[in-house]
Protein backbone atom coordinates (compact mmCIF):
# COMPACT_ATOMS: atom_id res chain seq x y z
CA UNK A 1 0.00 0.00 0.00
CA UNK A 2 2.90 2.55 0.61
CA UNK A 3 4.51 1.88 -2.55
CA UNK A 4 1.40 2.39 -4.22
CA UNK A 5 0.94 5.80 -2.68
CA UNK A 6 4.68 6.78 -3.24
CA UNK A 7 4.40 5.93 -6.86
CA UNK A 8 1.15 8.10 -7.33
CA UNK A 9 3.41 10.96 -5.94
CA UNK A 10 6.23 10.43 -8.45
CA UNK A 11 3.86 10.43 -10.91
CA UNK A 12 2.50 13.31 -9.76
CA UNK A 13 5.51 15.40 -9.36
CA UNK A 14 6.36 13.87 -12.68
CA UNK A 15 3.49 15.46 -14.82
CA UNK A 16 4.16 18.64 -12.99
CA UNK A 17 7.45 19.49 -13.61
CA UNK A 18 6.86 18.55 -17.32
CA UNK A 19 3.96 21.53 -17.28
CA UNK A 20 6.53 24.11 -16.40
CA UNK A 21 8.78 23.29 -18.76
CA UNK A 22 6.20 23.22 -21.66
CA UNK A 23 5.10 27.06 -20.25
CA UNK A 24 8.81 28.31 -20.16
CA UNK A 25 9.18 26.93 -23.71
CA UNK A 26 6.13 29.04 -25.20
CA UNK A 27 6.59 32.23 -23.05
CA UNK A 28 6.45 35.15 -25.22
CA UNK A 29 8.25 38.39 -23.97
CA UNK A 30 5.49 41.56 -24.63
CA UNK A 31 7.01 44.74 -25.79
CA UNK A 32 6.52 47.77 -23.39
CA UNK A 33 3.95 49.78 -23.57
CA UNK A 34 5.65 54.08 -23.68
CA UNK A 35 3.36 56.93 -22.12
CA UNK A 36 4.44 60.36 -22.41
CA UNK A 37 3.13 63.17 -20.59
CA UNK A 38 3.33 67.28 -19.83
CA UNK A 39 2.22 69.55 -17.31
CA UNK A 40 1.45 72.07 -20.06
CA UNK A 41 0.94 71.79 -23.90
CA UNK A 42 1.79 74.97 -24.97
CA UNK A 43 2.91 78.71 -23.46
CA UNK A 44 5.31 81.69 -24.54
CA UNK A 45 9.01 81.08 -24.83
CA UNK A 46 10.97 80.93 -22.42
CA UNK A 47 8.68 77.66 -21.85
CA UNK A 48 9.58 75.35 -18.97
CA UNK A 49 7.68 71.74 -19.52
CA UNK A 50 7.94 69.01 -17.14
CA UNK A 51 7.71 65.71 -18.69
CA UNK A 52 6.36 62.26 -16.93
CA UNK A 53 7.36 58.86 -18.28
CA UNK A 54 6.79 57.17 -15.01
CA UNK A 55 2.99 56.25 -16.14
CA UNK A 56 5.34 53.52 -19.06
CA UNK A 57 5.17 49.99 -18.28
CA UNK A 58 6.25 46.36 -19.17
CA UNK A 59 5.26 43.09 -18.41
CA UNK A 60 8.21 42.82 -16.91
CA UNK A 61 10.39 46.20 -16.64
CA UNK A 62 11.87 49.37 -18.32
CA UNK A 63 15.15 49.66 -18.22
CA UNK A 64 15.57 52.97 -20.77
CA UNK A 65 13.95 55.73 -20.89
CA UNK A 66 14.78 58.44 -23.82
CA UNK A 67 13.37 61.55 -24.66
CA UNK A 68 13.89 63.71 -27.50
CA UNK A 69 12.93 66.80 -27.69
CA UNK A 70 12.61 67.90 -31.05
CA UNK A 71 15.13 71.30 -30.48
CA UNK A 72 18.43 68.86 -30.35
CA UNK A 73 18.58 68.07 -27.08
CA UNK A 74 17.48 64.96 -25.06
CA UNK A 75 17.34 62.97 -21.74
CA UNK A 76 17.74 59.98 -20.03
CA UNK A 77 15.68 60.90 -17.23
CA UNK A 78 12.08 59.28 -16.42
CA UNK A 79 10.21 62.25 -15.27
CA UNK A 80 12.85 65.40 -16.85
CA UNK A 81 12.05 69.38 -17.01
CA UNK A 82 12.77 71.12 -20.38
CA UNK A 83 13.09 74.55 -21.52
CA UNK A 84 11.89 76.14 -24.45
CA UNK A 85 14.13 79.03 -25.59
CA UNK A 86 12.00 79.79 -29.08
CA UNK A 87 8.99 79.62 -30.69
CA UNK A 88 7.69 76.30 -32.67
CA UNK A 89 5.62 73.46 -32.53
CA UNK A 90 8.37 70.73 -31.30
CA UNK A 91 6.94 66.64 -31.78
CA UNK A 92 8.50 65.38 -28.05
CA UNK A 93 9.33 61.66 -28.88
CA UNK A 94 9.77 59.40 -25.42
CA UNK A 95 11.64 55.59 -26.63
CA UNK A 96 11.36 52.84 -23.88
CA UNK A 97 13.28 49.23 -23.52
CA UNK A 98 12.86 46.49 -21.69
CA UNK A 99 15.70 44.15 -20.55
CA UNK A 100 14.95 42.31 -23.60
CA UNK A 101 15.61 45.10 -26.09
CA UNK A 102 12.31 45.36 -26.82
CA UNK A 103 11.50 48.80 -27.51
CA UNK A 104 8.12 51.30 -28.11
CA UNK A 105 7.48 55.36 -28.57
CA UNK A 106 5.47 57.98 -27.27
CA UNK A 107 5.02 61.40 -28.39
CA UNK A 108 3.73 65.21 -27.42
CA UNK A 109 3.18 67.96 -29.31
CA UNK A 110 4.42 70.77 -27.32
CA UNK A 111 3.37 74.22 -29.24
CA UNK A 112 5.91 77.56 -28.00
CA UNK A 113 4.87 80.64 -28.93
CA UNK A 114 6.67 83.89 -29.38
CA UNK A 115 5.91 86.85 -26.42
CA UNK A 116 3.20 89.68 -28.12
CA UNK A 117 4.95 92.83 -27.44
CA UNK A 118 2.25 95.25 -25.88
CA UNK A 119 2.60 98.97 -26.73
CA UNK A 120 4.42 100.70 -24.52
CA UNK A 121 1.99 103.17 -21.88
CA UNK A 122 3.60 106.74 -21.77
CA UNK A 123 2.91 108.77 -18.60
CA UNK A 124 4.22 112.28 -18.18
CA UNK A 125 3.70 114.50 -15.04
CA UNK A 126 4.95 117.52 -13.35
CA UNK A 127 5.29 119.45 -10.30
CA UNK A 128 3.16 121.71 -11.58
CA UNK A 129 0.94 122.53 -14.75
CA UNK A 130 0.54 126.54 -14.21
CA UNK A 131 2.50 129.61 -12.85
CA UNK A 132 4.33 133.04 -13.49
CA UNK A 133 7.52 133.66 -15.88
CA UNK A 134 9.62 132.52 -15.39
CA UNK A 135 8.55 129.43 -14.88
CA UNK A 136 10.81 126.56 -14.09
CA UNK A 137 8.60 122.72 -14.04
CA UNK A 138 10.31 119.28 -13.02
CA UNK A 139 8.95 116.97 -15.26
CA UNK A 140 8.86 113.07 -14.81
CA UNK A 141 8.47 110.40 -17.41
CA UNK A 142 9.73 107.26 -15.56
CA UNK A 143 6.28 106.49 -14.60
CA UNK A 144 5.68 105.47 -18.05
CA UNK A 145 5.49 101.30 -18.47
CA UNK A 146 6.34 98.76 -21.04
CA UNK A 147 6.46 94.78 -20.92
CA UNK A 148 9.67 94.66 -23.07
CA UNK A 149 11.03 97.62 -21.69
CA UNK A 150 11.73 101.20 -22.73
CA UNK A 151 14.12 101.68 -24.59
CA UNK A 152 14.10 105.72 -25.65
CA UNK A 153 12.60 108.89 -24.02
CA UNK A 154 11.75 111.97 -25.64
CA UNK A 155 10.58 115.08 -24.60
CA UNK A 156 9.92 117.73 -26.74
CA UNK A 157 9.57 121.47 -25.76
CA UNK A 158 9.19 124.61 -27.04
CA UNK A 159 12.71 125.07 -28.73
CA UNK A 160 14.46 121.81 -27.89
CA UNK A 161 14.17 118.14 -27.47
CA UNK A 162 15.43 115.98 -24.45
CA UNK A 163 16.31 112.42 -24.89
CA UNK A 164 15.76 111.48 -21.18
CA UNK A 165 13.58 110.28 -18.90
CA UNK A 166 13.12 113.44 -16.10
CA UNK A 167 14.26 116.52 -16.31
CA UNK A 168 13.18 120.41 -16.13
CA UNK A 169 12.61 123.15 -18.10
CA UNK A 170 12.56 126.61 -17.74
CA UNK A 171 9.29 128.63 -19.43
CA UNK A 172 11.14 132.37 -19.96
CA UNK A 173 7.43 133.80 -21.60
CA UNK A 174 4.36 133.75 -21.04
CA UNK A 175 2.28 131.26 -22.73
CA UNK A 176 0.29 127.96 -23.25
CA UNK A 177 2.75 125.02 -24.05
CA UNK A 178 2.00 122.06 -24.85
CA UNK A 179 4.93 119.55 -23.41
CA UNK A 180 5.27 116.00 -25.39
CA UNK A 181 6.54 112.98 -24.00
CA UNK A 182 7.37 109.92 -26.44
CA UNK A 183 8.39 106.40 -25.15
CA UNK A 184 9.65 103.67 -27.73
CA UNK A 185 10.01 100.12 -26.31
CA UNK A 186 12.69 97.53 -27.82
CA UNK A 187 11.13 96.69 -30.30
CA UNK A 188 10.01 100.24 -31.87
CA UNK A 189 6.27 100.43 -30.35
CA UNK A 190 5.95 103.90 -29.43
CA UNK A 191 3.29 105.51 -27.00
CA UNK A 192 3.03 109.65 -26.20
CA UNK A 193 1.59 111.49 -23.59
CA UNK A 194 0.87 115.46 -23.46
CA UNK A 195 0.81 117.85 -20.57
CA UNK A 196 -0.38 121.43 -20.91
CA UNK A 197 1.88 124.29 -19.25
CA UNK A 198 0.28 127.42 -18.52
CA UNK A 199 2.46 130.50 -17.90
CA UNK A 200 1.05 133.76 -16.75
CA UNK A 201 2.48 136.94 -16.72
CA UNK A 202 5.32 138.15 -13.82
CA UNK A 203 3.37 139.42 -10.86
CA UNK A 204 5.65 142.61 -10.76
CA UNK A 205 3.52 143.74 -7.53
CA UNK A 206 4.27 141.07 -5.41
CA UNK A 207 6.98 141.82 -2.12
CA UNK A 208 10.36 142.09 -3.07
CA UNK A 209 12.43 140.93 -0.46
CA UNK A 210 14.70 144.15 -0.44
CA UNK A 211 11.33 145.05 1.67
CA UNK A 212 12.25 143.50 4.63
CA UNK A 213 10.62 142.27 7.66
CA UNK A 214 8.69 143.95 10.25
CA UNK A 215 7.13 143.65 13.55
CA UNK A 216 3.85 142.09 13.89
CA UNK A 217 2.44 145.05 15.79
CA UNK A 218 4.07 147.61 12.92
CA UNK A 219 1.56 148.05 9.94
CA UNK A 220 2.88 148.12 6.16
CA UNK A 221 4.44 145.49 3.88
CA UNK A 222 6.69 142.58 4.91
CA UNK A 223 8.81 139.72 3.81
CA UNK A 224 11.35 137.39 5.00
CA UNK A 225 13.11 136.03 2.53
CA UNK A 226 14.88 133.10 4.83
CA UNK A 227 18.26 132.79 2.82
CA UNK A 228 19.29 136.52 4.22
CA UNK A 229 17.75 134.91 7.96
CA UNK A 230 19.69 133.41 10.16
CA UNK A 231 17.43 130.98 12.00
CA UNK A 232 18.68 129.77 15.66
CA UNK A 233 19.09 126.24 16.48
CA UNK A 234 16.43 126.04 19.44
CA UNK A 235 18.92 125.62 21.96
CA UNK A 236 18.19 127.66 24.55
CA UNK A 237 15.09 126.40 25.20
CA UNK A 238 12.56 127.03 22.44
CA UNK A 239 12.03 130.87 22.49
CA UNK A 240 14.84 131.62 20.16
CA UNK A 241 13.89 135.32 18.61
CA UNK A 242 14.91 135.92 15.45
CA UNK A 243 15.43 138.35 12.58
CA UNK A 244 15.58 141.46 14.30
CA UNK A 245 12.92 140.76 17.06
CA UNK A 246 10.26 140.11 14.57
CA UNK A 247 10.20 136.61 14.71
CA UNK A 248 10.78 133.53 17.34
CA UNK A 249 10.84 129.69 17.11
CA UNK A 250 8.36 127.64 18.64
CA UNK A 251 9.36 123.94 19.41
CA UNK A 252 8.70 121.32 21.31
CA UNK A 253 10.79 119.87 22.53
CA UNK A 254 14.15 119.86 21.26
CA UNK A 255 17.22 121.78 19.38
CA UNK A 256 17.32 121.72 15.07
CA UNK A 257 13.67 121.37 14.51
CA UNK A 258 13.60 124.16 12.34
CA UNK A 259 16.14 124.31 9.48
CA UNK A 260 17.03 126.83 6.85
CA UNK A 261 17.89 125.40 3.59
CA UNK A 262 18.41 128.16 1.11
CA UNK A 263 15.47 130.17 0.77
CA UNK A 264 13.15 128.62 2.53
CA UNK A 265 12.56 126.81 6.20
CA UNK A 266 12.52 122.72 6.93
CA UNK A 267 10.14 121.72 9.63
CA UNK A 268 10.91 117.86 11.24
CA UNK A 269 8.94 116.95 13.92
CA UNK A 270 9.40 113.40 15.53
CA UNK A 271 7.41 112.33 18.53
CA UNK A 272 10.39 110.01 20.36
CA UNK A 273 13.94 110.53 18.53
CA UNK A 274 15.65 112.97 19.85
CA UNK A 275 14.20 112.48 23.31
CA UNK A 276 12.59 115.66 24.53
CA UNK A 277 15.41 118.25 25.71
CA UNK A 278 15.66 118.72 29.83
CA UNK A 279 14.17 122.12 29.58
CA UNK A 280 10.49 120.53 28.08
CA UNK A 281 8.21 119.17 30.67
CA UNK A 282 6.53 116.43 27.39
CA UNK A 283 7.43 113.30 27.05
CA UNK A 284 7.36 113.84 23.26
CA UNK A 285 7.86 116.38 20.77
CA UNK A 286 4.77 117.80 19.58
CA UNK A 287 5.99 121.60 17.57
CA UNK A 288 7.96 122.50 15.41
CA UNK A 289 7.40 126.19 14.18
CA UNK A 290 7.67 130.15 14.04
CA UNK A 291 6.07 132.84 15.50
CA UNK A 292 5.13 135.80 14.98
CA UNK A 293 6.89 138.76 17.86
CA UNK A 294 6.29 140.57 19.85
CA UNK A 295 4.07 137.95 21.84
CA UNK A 296 1.47 138.55 22.79
CA UNK A 297 0.13 141.08 19.72
CA UNK A 298 -3.02 142.00 20.66
CA UNK A 299 -3.95 143.34 17.50
CA UNK A 300 -6.77 145.89 18.01
CA UNK A 301 -10.14 144.99 16.28
CA UNK A 302 -10.65 145.53 12.88
CA UNK A 303 -7.07 145.33 12.07
CA UNK A 304 -6.27 144.09 8.41
CA UNK A 305 -3.73 141.33 8.00
CA UNK A 306 -2.73 139.11 4.90
CA UNK A 307 0.13 136.74 4.65
CA UNK A 308 1.10 134.50 1.59
CA UNK A 309 3.92 131.66 1.28
CA UNK A 310 4.59 128.45 -0.03
CA UNK A 311 4.06 124.69 2.14
CA UNK A 312 5.53 121.72 0.81
CA UNK A 313 5.30 117.73 2.05
CA UNK A 314 8.54 115.73 2.25
CA UNK A 315 8.83 113.10 0.02
CA UNK A 316 8.08 110.78 2.39
CA UNK A 317 4.72 112.20 3.69
CA UNK A 318 1.88 109.84 4.75
CA UNK A 319 -1.95 110.34 5.71
CA UNK A 320 -1.47 109.89 9.58
CA UNK A 321 -5.40 108.26 9.64
CA UNK A 322 -5.59 108.78 13.63
CA UNK A 323 -4.02 111.98 14.61
CA UNK A 324 -4.31 115.74 12.97
CA UNK A 325 -2.55 118.30 13.17
CA UNK A 326 -1.92 121.82 12.68
CA UNK A 327 0.46 123.56 10.33
CA UNK A 328 -0.83 127.31 10.33
CA UNK A 329 -2.34 129.05 13.11
CA UNK A 330 -3.20 132.43 14.92
CA UNK A 331 -3.62 132.76 18.39
CA UNK A 332 -4.29 135.16 21.03
CA UNK A 333 -2.29 134.00 23.86
CA UNK A 334 -5.32 132.75 25.57
CA UNK A 335 -4.09 130.01 28.00
CA UNK A 336 -5.44 126.18 27.43
CA UNK A 337 -8.30 128.23 24.46
CA UNK A 338 -7.58 127.10 20.78
CA UNK A 339 -6.07 129.16 18.34
CA UNK A 340 -8.70 131.78 16.70
CA UNK A 341 -8.20 130.48 13.26
CA UNK A 342 -6.00 127.46 12.09
CA UNK A 343 -5.46 125.32 9.43
CA UNK A 344 -5.84 121.60 10.09
CA UNK A 345 -4.91 118.07 8.29
CA UNK A 346 -7.83 116.18 9.22
CA UNK A 347 -7.72 112.40 10.65
CA UNK A 348 -10.02 109.92 9.48
CA UNK A 349 -13.73 110.69 10.68
CA UNK A 350 -12.36 113.64 12.54
CA UNK A 351 -14.77 116.53 13.68
CA UNK A 352 -14.50 118.39 10.43
CA UNK A 353 -15.91 115.59 8.03
CA UNK A 354 -14.08 115.12 4.86
CA UNK A 355 -11.42 112.85 3.77
CA UNK A 356 -8.39 112.11 6.00
CA UNK A 357 -5.62 114.06 5.06
CA UNK A 358 -8.18 116.98 3.67
CA UNK A 359 -6.93 120.46 5.13
CA UNK A 360 -9.73 122.32 7.42
CA UNK A 361 -9.95 125.54 7.77
CA UNK A 362 -10.91 125.75 11.79
CA UNK A 363 -12.75 128.86 13.90
CA UNK A 364 -12.64 128.84 16.83
CA UNK A 365 -14.09 132.30 18.02
CA UNK A 366 -17.82 131.71 18.33
CA UNK A 367 -16.98 129.54 21.08
CA UNK A 368 -17.26 125.88 19.66
CA UNK A 369 -14.53 125.04 16.53
CA UNK A 370 -16.17 125.72 12.90
CA UNK A 371 -15.07 123.19 10.39
CA UNK A 372 -14.62 123.79 6.96
CA UNK A 373 -13.28 121.33 4.16
CA UNK A 374 -11.42 123.13 1.11
CA UNK A 375 -11.34 119.69 -1.20
CA UNK A 376 -7.54 119.57 -0.72
CA UNK A 377 -5.60 116.51 0.20
CA UNK A 378 -1.71 116.97 0.20
CA UNK A 379 0.53 114.63 -1.74
CA UNK A 380 4.05 113.25 -0.69
CA UNK A 381 6.79 115.84 -2.58
CA UNK A 382 3.93 118.38 -3.36
CA UNK A 383 3.89 122.18 -2.86
CA UNK A 384 1.27 125.19 -2.27
CA UNK A 385 0.59 128.13 -2.50
CA UNK A 386 -1.34 129.72 0.34
CA UNK A 387 -3.04 132.95 0.90
CA UNK A 388 -4.61 134.43 3.74
CA UNK A 389 -6.89 137.70 3.99
CA UNK A 390 -8.47 138.13 7.79
CA UNK A 391 -9.93 141.54 9.33
CA UNK A 392 -10.02 140.68 12.72
CA UNK A 393 -13.63 141.89 14.20
CA UNK A 394 -17.11 139.92 15.18
CA UNK A 395 -20.19 139.15 12.82
CA UNK A 396 -20.41 142.13 11.11
CA UNK A 397 -16.81 143.23 10.36
CA UNK A 398 -15.23 140.41 10.50
CA UNK A 399 -13.63 138.00 7.47
CA UNK A 400 -11.88 135.13 6.59
CA UNK A 401 -10.59 134.61 3.05
CA UNK A 402 -8.50 131.71 2.05
CA UNK A 403 -6.62 130.70 -1.57
CA UNK A 404 -4.73 127.60 -1.93
CA UNK A 405 -3.36 127.44 -5.40
CA UNK A 406 -5.15 130.68 -6.75
CA UNK A 407 -8.31 129.38 -6.03
CA UNK A 408 -10.70 130.14 -3.24
CA UNK A 409 -11.70 127.44 -0.33
CA UNK A 410 -12.56 129.93 2.14
CA UNK A 411 -14.84 133.23 1.78
CA UNK A 412 -16.98 134.35 4.60
CA UNK A 413 -17.89 137.52 6.62
CA UNK A 414 -17.11 135.49 9.84
CA UNK A 415 -16.76 136.43 13.89
CA UNK A 416 -13.04 136.27 14.09
CA UNK A 417 -12.31 137.38 17.66
CA UNK A 418 -13.57 136.30 21.06
CA UNK A 419 -15.87 138.13 22.92
CA UNK A 420 -14.10 138.14 25.98
CA UNK A 421 -10.96 138.75 24.34
CA UNK A 422 -11.81 140.96 21.36
CA UNK A 423 -8.04 140.82 19.79
CA UNK A 424 -6.21 139.18 16.98
CA UNK A 425 -3.27 137.28 17.85
CA UNK A 426 0.18 135.98 16.46
CA UNK A 427 0.54 134.11 13.10
CA UNK A 428 2.30 130.61 13.68
CA UNK A 429 3.56 128.49 10.85
CA UNK A 430 4.87 124.96 10.85
CA UNK A 431 3.65 121.29 12.43
CA UNK A 432 1.64 121.35 15.70
CA UNK A 433 0.59 118.03 16.15
CA UNK A 434 -0.99 117.90 19.46
CA UNK A 435 -2.06 114.49 19.92
CA UNK A 436 1.03 113.17 19.75
CA UNK A 437 1.48 114.25 23.74
CA UNK A 438 -0.35 111.12 24.52
CA UNK A 439 1.67 108.08 24.21
CA UNK A 440 -0.81 106.02 23.00
CA UNK A 441 -1.53 108.64 20.08
CA UNK A 442 1.98 108.29 19.25
CA UNK A 443 1.41 104.54 18.95
CA UNK A 444 -1.24 105.23 16.42
CA UNK A 445 0.86 106.74 14.18
CA UNK A 446 3.62 104.27 14.67
CA UNK A 447 1.64 101.67 13.55
CA UNK A 448 0.50 103.13 10.38
CA UNK A 449 4.30 103.55 9.85
CA UNK A 450 4.43 107.40 10.17
CA UNK A 451 7.48 107.92 12.61
CA UNK A 452 7.71 111.55 11.31
CA UNK A 453 7.09 114.95 9.82
CA UNK A 454 8.32 116.70 7.25
CA UNK A 455 7.60 119.84 5.95
CA UNK A 456 8.69 123.23 4.09
CA UNK A 457 8.13 126.66 4.12
CA UNK A 458 8.85 129.27 1.12
CA UNK A 459 9.62 133.28 1.58
CA UNK A 460 6.74 134.87 4.03
CA UNK A 461 5.41 137.61 2.67
CA UNK A 462 2.48 139.82 4.82
CA UNK A 463 0.86 143.17 5.00
CA UNK A 464 -0.45 144.54 8.45
CA UNK A 465 -3.44 148.13 8.02
CA UNK A 466 -5.64 149.82 10.65
CA UNK A 467 -8.86 150.90 9.56
CA UNK A 468 -7.15 154.71 9.50
CA UNK A 469 -4.81 153.62 6.61
CA UNK A 470 -5.07 154.90 3.25
CA UNK A 471 -5.02 151.33 1.35
CA UNK A 472 -6.96 149.68 4.19
CA UNK A 473 -9.20 147.27 2.22
CA UNK A 474 -7.04 146.75 -0.56
CA UNK A 475 -7.14 143.56 -3.19
CA UNK A 476 -3.34 142.68 -2.17
CA UNK A 477 -3.55 138.83 -3.15
CA UNK A 478 -0.75 139.91 -5.85
CA UNK A 479 1.56 141.28 -3.23
CA UNK A 480 1.25 138.22 -1.00
CA UNK A 481 1.13 135.82 -3.39
CA UNK A 482 3.71 133.15 -3.26
CA UNK A 483 5.49 131.72 -6.29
Amino acid sequence: MYLRIKIVVLVLLLLVSCKSDDEVATRVNMPPMAKAKSNVTSGTIPLIVNFFGEDSTDDDSVVSYSWNFDDGTISNEINPSHTFESPGTYQVILAIKDKEGLENKDNISIVVNDVMNNTPVAIASSDRIEGEAPLQVIFTGSNSSDDMGISTYLWKFPDSEVSVSDTSYTFETAGIYDVMLTVIDTEGLKDIDTLTITVVPENKERIACDVGGKKANETGLKIWCWEEIDVPTGEIGGGDIFSNDQLALSIECNPNQVIKEENRLKFVLNPISPSPADWCSNDFNIRSEIRTMPWEINSPAGTEEWFGWSYGFGENYSIDKENPWAFFQVHDGTIGISPLISFWIMNENGPGGGNAGEIHVVNTTSGTNNYATTGIIPEAGKKYNIVVHVIWGDESKGLLEVWIDGSVVYNKKIRTIRTNNPVGGNAKFGIYKWPWANDANVQKSLEQGIESLETYMGPLRAITRRPNDSDYGKNSYAQVQPR
